[in-house]
């Protein structure tokens, strides 16, 4: 290892970077043991049901750990972790990754830590995934993919005899079953998080090898064909080239595609497989056919139709296998380490560390997953021992301590302090909840308690010290209001609770 990462691995971690390791990493396992799932099967909508899980796992984790920056930090590390994946298809994923993280993050923090924000956060996170794949097929395949699009539609209303359907009929249901999709997988994921009791014990976790350092595998010697200039080239040429691509004739659209998508193959073997698939090459012969049964009609020219379509199919092929060979490098590029290390820069000083913990907690937490094959009908048990066994070997605290004491003697002032206390922590937006129980005197000697609905703000009397009572027995000296301990029940019911961010209890011990 060389000396810059043994800088890095050493400098301590944030909890923050911890917390986003773990939920980071559980992203990731998700990511590959369902991608792998959905993908091999062929399903459609495989990328709106892997981001349906993001959603679930990161509004679970926001309800957990209620930081901000927490998703967005995890989405990183979920992102940067797909940047090694063997597949040479990355960008897309890493660029819905990051987005659907972002998302999430400026819900949350535009509408507070509520379940709102998480159905808001979870329907445009989901959301993204066709937006993306919008953007990306009008990228590829350019305009004239809009205008096959709606031919299709109209085509298959004429058959079907639906002729008020519409090419934006179809894309609103779209939207909507994603935007649904997302609510509820957002409001599932906090609800989950909200009651779960998320300590205790585990089976306990394997301390992580070594020999699954990020940083070590940023740093190996294999990495050195990496070229920053040489993919700023790729680029440049595939902007010029798009730039004045529908004014060329189409043996130079051509003769273009076929020398640009021949130098990245050459330069980048791990792209001659991808790109080498029979599929795609299926897909275009699709494309081209379709254009010209349905775009060739556009050109008004009878005889003429099915060669204008031929020729409209055949520009947006060249243009696709530009764009993908130009999108492809880049996805290898992502794979620099220097990119890496541009972040840091950039404030993200944590985030080696974090991704080295996260690559360490990967591999037992697929098999973890593999494991609930059964269990899934209990969602909450799953998910509550998934982010136990993360957070044991990333090494990191599931909660911070759940009750604090006050403790003093008799006339210390303890509910003077906690009254201020409660004062502090409202003016930080936080909603009490509970009971405070000052005391009032008379001569010196404690003559009786009143009880504070600290939801409400009401205050009853409690107790009252009885005439004549001995002072040598403290708990008889009191004549406690059967009211008062109806107010106090009250103000302690799980109903009255339920909106409070705190509960405070004054006071447990003698009187």
């Amino acid at each position: 290892m060389s000396s810059r990462s043994s800088v890095t691995a050493s400098e301590p971690l944030s909890s923050l970077w911890k917390k986003a390791a773990i939920l980071g990493s559980l992203w990731a396992a998700f990511e590959i043991l369902w991608g792998s799932l959905l993908h091999s099967l062929r399903l459609p909508f495989a990328g709106m049901m892997l981001a349906a899980g993001g959603v679930f796992l990161m509004a679970a984790g926001r309800r957990l750990w209620p930081e901000k920056g927490l998703i967005w930090r995890a989405a990183v590390v979920c992102a940067m972790m797909k940047s090694i994946s063997p597949s040479s298809v990355i960008l897309g994923p890493m660029a819905g990754i990051l987005a659907e993280g972002l998302l999430m993050e400026g819900a949350f923090r535009l509408l507070g830590g509520n379940p709102v924000a998480a159905a808001v956060g979870g329907a445009l996170a989901v959301c993204w995934t066709l937006a993306q794949k919008l953007i990306a097929l009008l990228l590829t395949y350019g305009p004239d993919l809009a205008q096959l699009y709606l031919a299709a539609v109209s085509q298959a209303a004429k058959t079907f005899r639906m002729q008020h359907l519409g090419g934006e009929h179809l894309l609103g249901l779209l939207v909507a079953a994603e935007l649904s999709l997302g609510a509820a997988a957002g409001l599932l994921g906090w609800r989950l998080a909200q009651s779960g009791r998320w300590g205790g014990s585990a089976k306990p976790a394997a301390a992580p090898e070594e020999s699954s350092s990020f940083v070590e595998w940023l740093h190996a010697p294999s990495l050195s064909s990496y070229s920053l200039a040489r993919m700023a080239g790729f680029l440049g040429v595939l902007a010029l080239t798009l730039a004045f691509f529908r004014r060329l004739p189409l043996l130079a659209q051509g003769a273009a595609a076929a020398v640009y998508f021949a130098l990245a193959l050459w330069t980048y073997a791990p792209l001659r497989k991808r790109l080498g698939r029979p599929r795609l090459w299926a897909e275009f012969a699709v494309i081209v056919l379709l254009s010209g049964l349905l775009l060739g009609g556009a050109s008004g020219q009878p005889g003429s139709w099915w060669w204008a379509g031929l020729v409209a199919g055949a520009s947006m092929v060249f243009r696709a296998a530009m764009v993908m060979a130009g999108f492809s490098v880049v996805s290898v590029e992502l794979r620099n380490p220097r990119i890496l290390a541009w972040f840091e820069r950039r404030g993200m000083q944590g985030l080696p560390e974090a991704l080295n913990l996260a690559f360490a907690a990967l591999p037992r937490l697929t098999a973890e997953i593999s494991e609930m094959r059964g269990r899934w009908k209990h969602p909450q048990s799953c998910l509550r021992d998934l982010v136990r066994t993360a957070a044991q070997l990333i090494g990191e605290p599931l909660s911070p301590p759940s009750v604090f004491l006050i403790t003093g003697r008799p006339g210390d002032g303890k509910t003077t302090f906690a009254a201020r206390l409660v004062q502090e922590l409202s003016l930080a937006g936080l909603r009490p909840g509970g009971i405070l129980a000052p005391g009032w005197w008379d001569g010196g000697q404690r003559a009786g308690f009143d009880l504070v609905d600290l939801s409400s703000g009401r205050k009853v009397r409690l107790a009252e010290a009885q005439p004549g009572a001995s002072w040598e027995k403290p708990a008889a000296r009191f004549r406690f209001r059967r009211s008062g301990w109806r107010f106090g029940h009250k103000a302690l019911s799980a109903r009255r609770l339920s909106r409070a961010h705190y509960c405070m209890v004054d006071e447990v011990g003698p009187l």
